[in-house]
C-alpha cells in the first residue's frame, strides 16, 4: 500500500503559474477553467494582500487535461444549423419530386444504369476519311521548326538552313 502511494501522480510545483483545468473536445477544440485548480504563489499573494498583482499566466498540466467524447457549443450549434437546413432541402427535394410525379407520372429515384456497348451504332468509315481529309497531318519537326521561326526571337537561334 506504501508503494501506491509513491506512484500516484502528483502535479508538480509551479513557480509564477496557476493551473487551470484543460478539457479536449471531440472536435479538437480546447477550453480551460476559469478558475485554477491550483494557485501559485504570486496569486495567494495577491488574495492575501501581500502582493501588488494577481497572476495573468494561465497553466494547464496533462494531469487535470479531459477528453470530451462530445463537440464543444460552438460546433454542435453549428452541425444542428447544417443538419435543419439538410432536413429542409431534403423535405424540398421531395415536394419537388411529387410534384413531377403527379405531372409526368414517373419520377428517376436512382441511378439509371445504360448498357452504352449494345446501344451505340459504328460510325461508317467513309465519315472518318473525310474527317482526315479535312484536317491534314502535320510533320511534327517541321512544325516545331515553323513556330520557332514565328517566334520575335528567332534571328537569335540558329535553326538549320534560314535562307
Amino acid at each position: 500500500m506504501k508503494d501506491a502511494a509513491l506512484f500516484r501522480p502528483t502535479l508538480p510545483e509551479t513557480e509564477a503559474m496557476c493551473n487551470h483545468s484543460k478539457t479536449i473536445f471531440r472536435c479538437n477544440h480546447v477550453q480551460l477553467s476559469e478558475k485554477p485548480v491550483r494557485i501559485c504563489p504570486v496569486q495567494s499573494d495577491y488574495i492575501s494582500g501581500v502582493g501588488s498583482e494577481p497572476c495573468d499566466e494561465v497553466r494547464s498540466h496533462p494531469l487535470i487535461t479531459l477528453r470530451q467524447p462530445s463537440e464543444c457549443g460552438y460546433c454542435a450549434e453549428k452541425r444542428s444549423a447544417l443538419d435543419q437546413r439538410l432536413r429542409e432541402a431534403k423535405a424540398l427535394i421531395a415536394g419537388v419530386k411529387a410534384v413531377l410525379k403527379g405531372s409526368y407520372g414517373m419520377v428517376v429515384d436512382g441511378v439509371v444504369e445504360v448498357d452504352v456497348g449494345a446501344t451505340t451504332e459504328e460510325a461508317p468509315a467513309r465519315e472518318a476519311e473525310e474527317e482526315r481529309d479535312i484536317v491534314p497531318e502535320l510533320d511534327p519537326v517541321q512544325e516545331f521548326l515553323r513556330k520557332k521561326l514565328a517566334a520575335k526571337d528567332a534571328h537569335l537561334m540558329m535553326l538549320g538552313n534560314q535562307t
